[in-house]
């Protein structure tokens, strides 16, 4: 998922600017290069507490760019 946030449009990402999007970039480039050193209690934070209102911020995005 954090791959395909790097890829969303610009303007889509600045509609929604409560959304830390280099975070999320940001996030996958550690789990990607520094999977050895990767704390899993900070991966099972980001789950619960993070990955919900992603969720609703791309369904809001697919509603609004996509018609969905």
């Amino acid at each position: 998922m954090c791959e395909s946030v790097q890829k969303l449009p610009r303007d889509w990402k600045n509609a929604y600017p409560e959304t830390e999007w280099t975070n999320i970039a940001g996030f996958r480039n550690r789990l990607t290069h520094e999977y050895l050193s990767v704390d899993l209690d900070i991966v099972w934070n980001v789950i619960e507490n993070y990955l919900p209102d992603l969720e609703k911020t791309i369904e809001a995005m697919a509603a609004e760019f996509w018609n969905i």
